[in-house]
């Protein structure tokens, strides 16, 4: 018969034991992405004028669009504004995950993204001061001349730089690269000719002080849906992009656009919205 001290010494035993398995099991609970139970969650991030938080509400070109999509679906869903880093590694992990907007690149495509639109098409480049009148020949100039350049960790436009060979400091949203500018740690930052107006804007600053200094390319940006999302949920979405082309919408919010912004915004079937 057990002695009253290995009594104690058991029910310790298993007292942790149960602990254990209770932790392992919330811990479990919470490791489950909420969109694995079909649930779709759809994240975006701060890239104004497309996508951005203003009076705690999260607006912008391709947002509208996405509500309008939804509204079509009948489904009411929250945005939920993420790091793009965040939002880009949810959405290589994890089906049921609608993340705009995004380029339509290889390595996009070959993570099992599908993509709806193209919804916005910018003039990719990088931009410098206009005081330093800083002008590049080609990418390998940027070597030549020492210069640093700023990029998002994540955006597209940085990997496809990093692929030419050029070193980019990255950062997880656009504007720590215009205060960095500003503050002369670094030469050249990454943007586009519809995002950098309102990104100046948003910190006080006229987007004048800035030239673009080389085009990197025009490229057209998507609503990606996450690999493992049903073929169904897909070719609803698409349907319903289709759809809204077809409508007065999209020239509805052309005009609501290009009075917010102050230069002109235009919708093309091929292109979707564009700077006139």
């Amino acid at each position: 018969m057990l002695d009253h001290c290995a009594i104690d010494i058991y029910l310790k035993l298993i007292g942790n034991i149960i602990k254990i398995w209770i932790i392992a099991f919330f811990s479990l609970m919470l490791s489950i992405p909420p969109s694995s139970a079909g649930e779709m969650v759809i994240l975006t991030c701060e890239e104004p004028p497309t996508n951005y938080e203003k009076n705690n509400n999260i607006v912008g070109i391709s947002v509208d669009i996405v509500q309008a999509i939804l509204d079509r679906l009948k489904q009411k869903k929250d945005l939920e504004l993420l790091p793009w880093a965040r939002a880009y590694k949810m959405g290589i992990n994890t089906p049921n995950v609608v993340l705009f907007t995004g380029g339509r690149t290889q390595e996009r495509i070959d993570l099992g993204f599908s993509f709806v639109g193209p919804v916005i098409t910018r003039t990719h480049g990088l931009f410098s001061l206009e005081e330093k009148s800083i002008s590049l020949t080609g990418l390998e100039t940027i070597h030549d001349k020492h210069l640093t350049i700023g990029g998002m960790i994540g955006d597209w436009r940085t990997s496809y730089l990093v692929a030419q060979g050029v070193s980019v400091d990255t950062v997880p949203n656009h504007i720590m690269n215009l205060k960095k500018i500003l503050h002369h740690r670094i030469d050249l930052f990454i943007s586009s000719d519809i995002e950098l107006p309102t990104l100046a804007q948003s910190i006080g600053i006229s987007h004048g002080i800035f030239q673009m200094s080389y085009i990197i390319k025009k490229a057209p940006s998507f609503i990606m849906i996450s690999k493992g999302t049903s073929a169904a949920t897909i070719g609803a979405w698409q349907e319903a992009f289709e759809d809204l082309k077809t409508t007065d919408y999209v020239e509805t919010i052309s005009k609501k656009w290009s009075v917010i912004l102050g230069y002109p915004i235009t919708f093309d079937n091929r292109l979707g919205f564009n700077k006139k």
